[in-house]
């Protein structure tokens, strides 16, 4: 079952993203890492992304180098996730995504489907409609004409785990019942 949600604005001031930025935004920007130079854009989708557009997704050696070197990078006082973009069609994108704050690759970002979606209708890459395809699976974006982004993916459970507060266990079971036979063969069976 496919769940939708209005994602709000995406906002591309450099005050709301934020950076350390002089300008009206920060599309097309030229950046300098150790390994490499990139053409960045960023935005805000109520956390900050940075979107590089290229021809191919980057190999592990270059997502895992310049990623954290740019998540990190003073242009951001409160560090940025990276996605990268590999733009299929107007309608379709590939995406590679690194959270910011030490999580490192994602699986899949709402916030940053919207903001691929967002900066690369803005630059004239992809339409208002969008299909985002990341590692987790396939997330699609509307961009509203009044500016809002709605949402539309389907949930699945990806974990499932128990966070032990009080030093007991007891009403801590979170599998749900289709997952019964992983909890069973599971060594951690209280959880």
């Amino acid at each position: 079952m496919a769940v939708s949600i209005n994602m709000g604005r995406a906002h591309f001031e450099p005050a709301r993203i934020p950076a350390r930025f002089e300008g009206k935004n920060l599309l097309q920007h030229m950046l300098q890492v150790k390994g490499g130079n990139f053409t960045i854009s960023s935005v805000s989708t109520g956390t900050t992304h940075t979107i590089i557009f290229d021809n191919s997704l980057p190999d592990d050696d270059q997502f895992f180098n310049c990623a954290p070197q740019i998540e990190n990078h003073p242009l951001f006082p409160r560090k940025t996730s990276v996605i990268w973009a590999a733009v299929d069609s107007p309608e379709r994108v590939r995406v590679r995504i690194w959270e910011r704050g030490a999580v490192g690759e994602s699986l899949s970002c709402g916030t940053g489907a919207v903001a691929v979606a967002a900066v690369g209708h803005c630059l004239g890459l992809l339409s208002n409609n969008i299909a985002v395809l990341s590692k987790g699976g396939k997330l699609l974006v509307k961009l509203m004409p009044e500016g809002q982004a709605w949402l539309t993916g389907t949930p699945r459970l990806m974990f499932s785990g128990c966070l032990n507060l009080s030093g007991s266990l007891q009403n801590c079971n979170l599998v749900s019942r289709e997952h019964q036979s992983e909890k069973e063969d599971s060594p951690d069976e209280d959880c």
